[in-house]
């Protein structure tokens, strides 16, 4: 029998209200059980695998200011080159700050379907379900008209985009959107709807998702789930940030994680396995060992894997989710060694000691920042982070006005034609919440849109140096006995 809806967030925060104390393994078993009774309150699931992305493949991302800002997709794009950095996966930011998804669908041609995506992965919802015509005078049966009309709203435009997408020939990737965080104790004031609305949302995506045969990625329930374990012992508590909508770097990493895992993306880096008394190789994965020799109390030998670290250690969202146990798996193991501490050098670089017990039981190298693999990780998180950056603030900003403010207008107009047209435009929203960002924009636009050619190409250049910035390289280790005394 199907379960019936409930407000199920009571029902969340009294399974977590003692998961603070509890172990970091039974948190997250009981992480599972809150996403397990969630979705099945919800009674909304989807049983389409969603395969890890290929060689060769173009993947657009396509939704509002959450993907506009790119940093979600930012930390898979990392993943994947970290992960596969052989392979050529192209990952492209085509959100609209505001978007619903009427105006994706006319932008579609000319701001998607430009970059011959073999996948489109699609979140919209924040926007489309906000209700924003309730007076004073509407009673509370008119408030949930509204609101369903808003919903009804979305699943006909979902259900548009959708056929138009499938019409294509293009793959699909549903995202049930991300929540609105109606509960935490912020200024922000709560609007009509709520995380109801965007629960609503979420059970559409799932019935779209049913009708054209394509996997979702569900962040609304995890979302919820993660508030629900830390709420109660925070009020102030956000996996979003303060205005209750956008999260930050931590939320989008957590976004990431649950992308990933629908995946079921490896978790595997390399796999180094050694008898220091027999002096073999007894398993490596996805790595090449040679040069093996022991003596004097010194391991020695050299290694290349496949693939480098997933660097996001410091994140907070690695407290919420096991990200790093998840993919983050660079194990040497060695048996055989006597009882004494050992230091261990990477191209005679110290990074770290270990005991016997250690080493025997197998060390993660991926957490370990002070490697060379982690460093050169790093690297490649940094120019990441910069492409994500000129990606929002210099093209994905044009976007904004070309298909918002300037989507009446001639293209190719002079730049004196739009600032004066800014300048009337703005003076019409002079009395809204978002009329800083608008205007701070309109500045960036005029600056910026001459030099849309030249970003497009820096960008470009930012790809490939990500691509040779990933490529493995072949490692010294040491292995030094440092205390032959130890108990």
């Amino acid at each position: 029998m199907a379960l019936k809806k409930i407000a199920f967030r009571d029902v969340l925060k009294k399974i977590s209200m003692s998961i603070e104390k509890a172990s970091l393994r039974f948190q997250n078993v009981v992480l599972f059980l809150l996403i397990f009774f969630t979705t099945a309150i919800n009674g909304q699931k989807n049983d389409i695998h969603l395969p890890v992305f290929k060689e060769g493949e173009t993947i657009v991302f396509f939704g509002n200011s959450i993907t506009h800002g790119g940093t979600y997709h930012a930390f898979i794009n990392l993943y994947y080159k970290t992960r596969f950095p052989e392979k050529n996966i192209k990952m492209i930011n085509c959100g609209v700050a505001g978007d619903q998804i009427p105006h994706g669908i006319r932008r579609f041609e000319t701001d998607v379907l430009v970059h011959n995506p073999d996948i489109i992965v699609m979140m919209f919802g924040m926007n489309d379900s906000g209700v924003h015509n309730i007076t004073p005078k509407d009673s509370e049966k008119e408030k949930k008209a509204k609101l369903q009309s808003r919903i009804d709203n979305y699943q006909h435009n979902l259900d548009s985009a959708s056929s138009i997408i499938a019409n294509k020939g293009i793959r699909m990737v549903y995202i049930a959107p991300t929540i609105y965080d109606d509960v935490a104790d912020v200024e922000t004031p709560v609007r009509y709807g709520g995380n109801k609305a965007l629960g609503m949302c979420r059970d559409v995506v799932f019935e779209i998702a049913e009708k054209y045969q394509s996997p979702v990625v569900d962040f609304y329930t995890i979302m919820n789930a993660i508030n629900a374990r830390y709420q109660p012992n925070d009020p102030s508590f956000t996996v979003v940030g303060k205005d209750r909508v956008h999260p930050g770097k931590d939320g989008h990493l957590l976004m990431a994680y649950q992308f990933l895992k629908s995946q079921q993306a490896p978790g595997l880096i390399s796999e180094i396995s050694l008898d220091a008394s027999k002096v073999q190789v007894i398993q490596m994965r996805n790595c090449t060992v040679e040069a093996f020799s022991v003596g004097d109390g010194v391991i020695y030998f050299t290694a290349k894997s496949i693939a480098l670290p997933f660097p996001v250690s410091g994140n907070e969202a690695c407290n919420w989710v096991p990200v790093n146990k998840a993919f983050n798996n660079e194990i040497l193991q060695i048996s055989g060694l006597v009882k004494s501490n050992y230091a261990l050098y990477i191209d005679d670089d110290s990074v770290g000691v270990y005991t016997q017990a250690e080493l025997a039981d197998g060390i993660n190298l991926a957490l370990n920042q002070q490697t060379p693999q982690y460093k050169q990780a790093l690297l490649v998180s940094k120019i990441n982070d910069n492409r994500t950056a000129l990606v929002r603030d210099r093209i994905r900003s044009l976007a904004f006005f070309d298909y918002g403010f300037l989507k009446n207008m001639p293209v190719n107009q002079p730049l004196d034609s739009i600032a004066q047209f800014f300048e009337k435009e703005l003076v019409k929203i002079e009395d809204k919440p978002y009329y800083p960002y608008v205007k701070e924009q309109t500045k960036n636009y005029l600056m910026f849109r001459p030099q849309l050619h030249q970003t497009k190409q820096a960008v470009s250049f930012m790809e490939q140096s990500m691509h040779l910035s990933a490529q493995p390289i072949w490692h010294k280790y040491k292995l030094v006995q440092v205390d032959k005394t130890m108990p």
